[in-house]
């Protein structure tokens, strides 16, 4: 090990430590989505100062599927990135939406309303607004990005999925999972299929700034799924910036060493005006 990678490894546990003596809990909160009965739990986290008649940046963290919004949040690889968020300045809005959603129409109009629940409720700029999740959470900040342009700034996008049709070819254990979600197979519902992934619509997304990660040893999302995403959009120069880390898998650790990136991504597209 390298001795930049050992002094990063080192400042990760340090802030898991403070994190953990120091920072209050992320507050868990819920709310009725126009037209439902059930209350649709979420988690707010917010910055360490908050200054009167500042309107701050808000990141939306969508987690992987299979999980819910706290698996991950709340998780001892995510600490680093939580204390570092709540430095900067950050509000961090973390929606369950389900374990299986992978970003359907219903998913789309409920983040809405929440999206716009938290930024009426909170001093939170809704033109700062940045999307960032991982596997199922990273492809669907694209998605919902695809639908609601003027609602989102930037993106970060880890180990997502960027054309849906190709992946259920690619990974077929996950098909009942998506045919659920979205109400069919590629077959029966093209129409939804196309309309779920990015690489067919990819005019959507230009003048977005898109932060891409993903590991060359994923063995759940294919690596080409990135990578073909962020050919198609240089070649129609697209704002994107790619980073395949070697030997990185489909895990959460994925994620130390890449919070000042992320970040840094983050802040270089928050206006400061």
């Amino acid at each position: 090990m390298s001795l930049h990678k050992y002094i990063r490894y080192v400042l990760i546990a340090v802030c898991v430590m403070l994190l953990s003596s120091s920072r209050l809990p992320a507050e868990e909160l819920s709310f009725i989505p126009a037209g439902e009965t059930e209350p649709e739990p979420y988690l707010l986290e917010k910055p360490n100062s908050i200054e009167k008649g500042k309107r701050h940046p808000l990141i939306i963290y969508l987690h992987g599927r299979g999980q819910g919004h706290k698996f991950q949040w709340l998780s001892r690889e995510f600490a680093a990135f939580r204390m570092m968020a709540a430095e900067r300045g950050y509000y961090v809005l973390i929606p369950h939406l389900g374990t299986d959603h992978w970003m359907n129409a219903r998913t789309r109009v409920v983040l809405t309303e929440l999206l716009d629940k938290t930024v009426k409720s909170n001093p939170i700029d809704p033109a700062q607004v940045h999307l960032m999740g991982m596997s199922m959470g990273g492809g669907g900040s694209l998605i919902y990005t695809m639908h609601n342009r003027d609602r989102v700034r930037s993106v970060c996008n880890i180990f997502g999925v960027t054309d849906y049709t190709r992946f259920w070819q690619q990974r077929p254990r996950y098909n009942k999972s998506m045919s659920e979600a979205l109400g069919g197979t590629p077959e029966t519902k093209p129409e939804v299929y196309e309309a779920q992934s990015v690489m067919k619509h990819l005019d959507k997304l230009r003048t977005l700034p898109v932060l891409l990660l993903h590991g060359d040893a994923d063995t759940v999302v294919p690596v080409d799924q990135s990578k073909r995403f962020v050919m198609a959009m240089m070649q129609g120069k697209h704002k994107v910036t790619y980073n395949e880390v070697k030997g990185g898998k489909h895990l959460m650790s994925f994620l130390n060493g890449l919070e000042e990136e992320i970040l840094d991504f983050f802040d270089t597209n928050t206006s400061t005006k």
